[in-house]
């Protein structure tokens, strides 16, 4: 793989703990439409 360096665009390294996902704890895909969490349904 060969890497090289852009100056059209920016990145940033983050933390995912500091950014909830509460979509993500369903135990359930979404195509289901079977949400556990209130959360999810509003």
């Amino acid at each position: 793989m060969t890497w090289h360096r852009r100056s059209d665009a920016d990145f940033k390294l983050i933390d995912q703990r500091n950014y909830p996902l509460p979509h993500l704890d369903e135990p359930l895909l979404a195509r289901f439409s079977q949400y556990q969490h209130e959360y999810i349904r509003v």
